[in-house]
């Protein structure tokens, strides 16, 4: 049986061009654990595989870093930061269920999420209502505010890595882009994650982030979640880059006229080119966020009603 499975993943992934040699020989490798389906996509990171576990019998993602971005990890550090990821648990924070560094090929493993990413929905359906998109943020926003409090920064934040199960968000791939931002490219000035959504600072290339850096970036989401389009454009990497040192938040003008100049006015000071006209923690972004939809409905709901359920301490890290 399991002769005639990898017999079959060997033809699979031959007819998928894409799919690097690495890949390919890693995923034979796992077969006797992880039996592969389909490749489920690919992006700037690696490529993702939606397998089975053999032995636990349950659906997971199997993510394999693309040769060039491995070459830029410590081994050491990885292993660091997948246990460190594996121990968050938290209702809106994916899970990391295995992972590490197999012959020089990096993977980490997931459960798998059929409803698909917060990219997809925006693909499919453009700009949100305001109380979906604000729904989805503030999920991210406890998700950001339970890793804050234990030190872990995302650096990632884009829709991509926002999964959208049974009508919540869950945050992903906590980990990797700052893991790269510690160790630089051959070229010494690449940027780690996405650029649409690094903040300044990250952008810039500061080596200590705490936070908020990662309220810039789910601002930028939000943004985009409003407009259906993202807030920061351009023909290459570096002009989307250098419109987020110029103020940015003049563009918020570009929103639609439905968006209420409350949560507007929130969306300003995250997204604030120097971090310390920010908000402090993801529990003060939340909560603004919250009282700001409850005014630009004329709801009577008060400000601490509304963020009881969200959290406790206001910490930085």
């Amino acid at each position: 049986m399991l002769k005639k499975h990898v017999t079959e993943l060997r033809q699979q992934i031959e007819r998928d061009a894409a799919a690097s040699a690495e890949a390919s020989r890693f995923l034979v490798k796992l077969a006797d654990r992880y039996i592969v389906d389909r490749l489920l996509g690919r992006g700037g990171m690696g490529l993702v595989y939606l397998a089975r576990d053999a032995k636990l019998g349950r659906q997971v993602a199997i993510k394999v870093l693309h040769p060039d971005v491995a070459s830029r990890i410590d081994s050491d550090r990885f292993w660091g930061e997948i246990r460190l990821t594996a121990s968050l648990q938290h209702t809106h924070v994916m899970q990391v269920v295995d992972g590490g560094c197999l012959e020089g090929v990096y993977y980490c493993i997931t459960p798998y999420v059929t409803e698909g990413s917060l990219r997809r929905l925006l693909v499919e359906s453009g700009a949100l209502p305001a109380e979906h998109a604000i729904g989805i943020a503030l999920d991210v926003l406890e998700a950001l505010e339970y890793a804050h409090e234990r030190r872990v920064v995302h650096c990632d934040i884009k829709p991509e890595n926002i999964l959208l199960p049974n009508g919540c968000a869950i945050l992903t791939d906590f980990g990797i882009a700052r893991m790269m931002r510690r160790r630089p490219g051959p070229t010494g000035n690449e940027i780690s994650g996405s650029p649409e959504y690094v903040s300044p600072e990250q952008a810039g290339g500061e080596v200590q982030l705490d936070g908020r850096s990662d309220l810039f970036s789910l601002a930028c989401v939000l943004y985009e979640m409003l407009a259906g389009s993202p807030l920061f454009r351009g023909s290459t990497t570096q002009v989307v880059v250098a419109q987020r040192f110029a103020d940015p938040v003049h563009r918020l003008e570009q929103l639609p006229s439905s968006i209420s100049p409350e949560i507007v006015d929130s969306m300003r000071k995250a997204l604030a080119v120097d971090p310390d006209d920010r908000y402090d923690s993801a529990t003060e972004f939340a909560v603004d966020l919250a009282a700001s939809l409850s005014q630009s409905r004329n709801s009577s709901s008060s400000r601490s009603a509304v963020g009881t359920r969200i959290w406790g301490r206001r910490t930085r890290v």
